[in-house]
């Protein structure tokens, strides 16, 4: 017998107008849809659009978490949610984040998978069931009974998933899932979510990497300044020329048309503000002989002022670990760095001369506005002389409309904006992105 819910065809309806605080803009404005049960909706538009704002609504952050002014209603299945807790709407609608760390709750695999099924009381012979089968449904076998503190950025969005998936939720609310992955992570994330398609879940993906999605989506929205600006089907989107993306701050379809920006060419002879030599890093194995396994091994490079320099390879290839080691935050096992004068490094100078821009910044914001983030660390008598230096850095930005805001109350790709212009105002040597 069908559940009562297979008889709507539309499995959300949402009629949304939101504020942070009262009598300022909206960052929802008459936000208004309907969502087909099992389609796949692409959710697309610049840094502060409202894409975030629009998913806590949704998922029922707001109002449960965050303040604000709130008109208008969320169903699903004809049922409004407003009249109920966020445990309730969490069955219903379910969220991942950007970093699925900020969602564990567990520390291994099998675990993890297990926990939201234990939340809502399953028996323990169900709960071995169905953790089985969602291994089995998104094909990820090789991930069962692994710490989730060994798992690349890749393998933890799909643990994160398939939690999720575990739950069997109605709508399933992705947050820029491709974020932190490389190019075969984010094809593995695809087949996932084409899974979870075909098994009928409704599936909405907020994103700026669009070329993976274009096989998935049925419909395609964009959201500006707090409005749907479009919203159209898919065989509309793929007629959209070239210039509707890029007037849009949007990424396009196909990687095949990608423009390459021509940069300058590096300056060899600007000097070198960072080179190391045979540098290497290493943690120990926990067995008897405490065995090192080398994450970076033998590094000679030099880091030349004003250039420009790339860093690509797999997810769990030593990334995130080099940049640590550069910025001072890990300390060297092996070889030595130095500046352009062959001087030694220590932790203490490299943190001083360069700034790491963290893949989540609400780990490197800590103030209660926009403009103390900016001051913070100086002493109180530099303070007031050094605010009109850290307005023009905000204005370069396009961040000065915000200097009273908190922090918090910005989007993803704002809060990183002003994590980079603090380093801009600590007149950093280096930046890592």
């Amino acid at each position: 017998m069908c559940e009562l819910y297979e008889m709507y065809e539309n499995i959300l309806d949402f009629k949304i107008d939101f504020s942070y605080e009262l009598n300022r803009k909206k960052a929802l404005n008459n936000v208004t849809g309907s969502i087909s049960r099992g389609k796949c909706v692409v959710l697309c538009g610049e840094s502060g659009s409202g894409k975030s704002t629009l998913l806590k609504c949704l998922n029922h952050l707001i109002p449960e978490f965050y303040e604000g002014v709130f008109d208008g209603y969320i169903s699903v299945n004809a049922e409004d949610i407003g009249k109920k807790n966020i445990g309730e709407v969490g069955e219903m609608i379910s969220s991942v984040f950007q970093d699925p760390r900020s969602q564990f709750f567990t520390t291994t695999t099998d675990e993890e998978i297990a926990f939201g099924l234990q939340t809502i009381c399953k028996t323990k012979e169900e709960i071995i069931k169905r953790v089985e089968k969602v291994y089995k449904d998104l094909g990820i076998e090789e991930l069962k009974e692994k710490s989730v503190f060994e798992l690349s950025s890749g393998q933890k969005q799909k643990i994160a998933i398939a939690s999720i998936y575990a739950m069997k939720p109605k709508v399933l609310i992705l947050d820029e899932p491709s974020a932190n992955l490389d190019m075969k992570a984010t094809f593995d994330l695809y087949r996932v979510l084409k899974k979870l398609k075909e098994t009928g879940t409704t599936v909405i993906l907020i994103e700026h990497r669009l070329y993976y999605a274009k096989p998935l989506f049925d419909r395609f929205i964009l959201i500006k300044d707090g409005k749907i600006q479009r919203d159209i089907s898919r065989e509309e989107t793929l007629t959209l020329p070239e210039e509707y993306w890029d007037e849009n701050g949007l990424r396009l379809l196909e990687l095949n048309k990608c423009k390459i920006c021509q940069g300058s060419e590096v300056q060899k002879d600007n000097g070198i503000v960072l080179k190391g030599e045979r540098l290497s890093f290493y943690y120990r194995k926990h067995s008897r002989h405490k065995q090192k396994e080398y994450i970076l091994k033998d590094l000679d490079f030099k880091l030349h002022a004003g250039s420009s320099v790339g860093m690509i390879g797999l997810n769990g290839t030593g990334k995130t670990t080099f940049a640590r080691i550069i910025s001072g935050i890990e300390k060297v096992k092996e070889g030595k760095l130095l500046d352009g004068k062959d001087e030694f490094l220590r932790n203490k100078e490299l943190m001083e001369a360069s700034y790491f821009v963290f893949q989540d910044s609400d780990y490197q914001l800590f103030s209660e506005s926009v403009l103390d983030e900016m001051l913070l660390g100086l002493p109180k008598c530099e303070k007031e002389e050094s605010k009109d230096k850290a307005i023009s850095i905000l204005k370069d930005l396009e961040l000065e409309k915000y200097i009273k805001k908190h922090p918090f109350a910005l989007s993803r790709g704002e809060k990183q904006r002003l994590t980079i212009a603090c380093g801009m105002m600590k007149n950093a040597k280096i930046f890592l992105y």
